[in-house]
């Protein structure tokens, strides 16, 4: 190998000391006369130009602007989602205001429900969140989710829950859940739901476990986690009793007998009449059995007053919008229009039998 310059070898064999900032030089104001411009004032920090989009000031973060907010368009990495760092981005201006909107449609539902102004909902019982999404944005005051008997199972409520809360919905969403278990109806309002219809309310007792159910200690039993309620609902304790509402399913002979003790619980927001399983419980053959109409209608009259002697909300389950408008001009405060699957054949039997109708006329 040829000896390197004597230069370099220097050079490899001197020790380096820190490197030493450059300084600019120092300008003074410019003489007379010497066709230098004088300096330029510096920049104040707000008139800054020369910063890019989404760099990190001093003592601030990356990707912040003034005040702490994050940037619109900052990219969120999924470890910083996970831990909590979504929760900051959800609140940006545009995020809390979407979530305003939400909470006020919330708290308008729910108060018209306890001030027992009329109200029309929609049964929904399939696990379709695009058409559920459909159904919320015609105008309803709410639709509900029918988990107990419907073909929804937790996924599927979470997925209509969030279909109902999309941009142009009218609605909130309610859940009819299994049974009255704090499981199930934890479950239902943790993910999203304005309120639960809780049913087989036989007695008192029963319609306060359900309220028990819904709020937090020390008014009732209700764990704490609203893993999507709390972007929409709350997430204060305070708040969520608030926004959400505890509906008793009146529709035993049992719950009949005792529907004015079950209306006077503390903390009941209203009941709710389930027709098919009360004319069956009051002797009928089928859910729509005509001999006992005469017994059904005296009941209902039994449950609206009831509820109103107690100040709360007196719904009912009705098959179309003709039979809702009856029962409300009787005195019921809202009526759900149900069902998604039987308007879904009720429709397409209509098209076939119009379309089977026309090829026959020729």
């Amino acid at each position: 190998m040829p000896p390197l310059p004597r230069a370099v070898a220097a050079s490899r064999g001197r020790r380096r000391g820190p490197r030493r900032a450059r300084q600019p030089p120092a300008r003074g104001p410019a003489p007379a006369g010497s066709g230098r411009a004088s300096a330029a004032p510096p920049r104040s920090r707000r008139h800054r130009t020369d910063r890019r989009p989404g760099r990190a000031r001093a003592g601030g973060r990356p990707g912040r602007g003034r005040r702490g907010r994050l940037r619109r368009g900052t990219q969120v990495p999924p470890q910083a989602a996970r831990s909590g760092c979504l929760v900051e981005l959800m609140m940006t201006r545009g995020a809390r205001n979407a979530r305003d909107l939400l909470r006020d449609s919330r708290s308008r539902a729910t108060a018209a429900l306890r001030s027992r102004a009329p109200l029309v909902g929609y049964w929904s019982v399939l696990d379709s969140p695009v058409s559920t999404e459909r159904i919320a944005r015609l105008g309803y005051d709410y639709v509900a989710l029918d988990a107990q008997h419907g073909l929804l199972e937790y996924a599927g409520v979470l997925r209509s829950l969030t279909a109902i809360d999309t941009k142009g919905s009218t609605a909130v969403g309610l859940v009819r859940v299994e049974a009255v278990d704090p499981a199930p109806i934890g479950k239902a309002l943790d993910a999203g739901a304005a309120g639960v219809i809780v049913p087989l309310i036989d007695t008192a007792e029963d319609a306060a476990d359900a309220v028990a159910a819904v709020r937090y200690p020390p008014h009732g039993r209700r764990s704490y986690g609203p893993m999507r309620s709390g972007l929409r609902i709350g997430p204060d304790p305070a708040d969520a009793h608030a926004q959400t509402v505890v509906l008793a399913m009146i529709e035993t002979a049992e719950g009949l007998a005792n529907v004015e003790a079950i209306c006077a619980t503390d903390g009941l927001d209203g009941v709710y009449v389930g027709p098919s399983d009360l004319r069956i419980a009051l002797g009928g053959a089928s859910s729509t059995d005509p001999a006992l109409a005469d017994e059904f209608e005296a009941a209902l009259v039994s449950v609206r007053t009831a509820a109103a002697g107690a100040g709360i909300a007196a719904g009912i389950h009705t098959a179309d919008g003709a039979s809702a408008a009856k029962r409300l001009a009787e005195g019921f405060t809202f009526a759900t229009v149900a069902c998604d699957l039987v308007h879904l054949e009720q429709a397409a039997a209509g098209h076939l039998n119009a379309a089977r109708q026309a090829g026959e006329a020729r």
